[in-house]
């Protein structure tokens, strides 16, 4: 049973883990959404306001 026990909390600190790099990752994403939806500024000679 103990050795049961240990699996569980070995994959509960995994998904733990795993969550927090997709938490991440969706964060990354969405910064990398917003840049690329920025226009140009070396094209249009003007930096977006802000």
């Amino acid at each position: 049973m103990a050795r049961l026990r240990e699996e569980a909390e070995r994959v509960q600190a995994a998904l733990g883990a795993a969550e927090v790099q997709l938490e991440r990752l969706g964060q990354a994403r969405e910064t990398v959404t917003e840049v690329l939806a920025e226009p140009d500024t070396a094209t249009t000679g003007q930096a977006r306001p802000r």
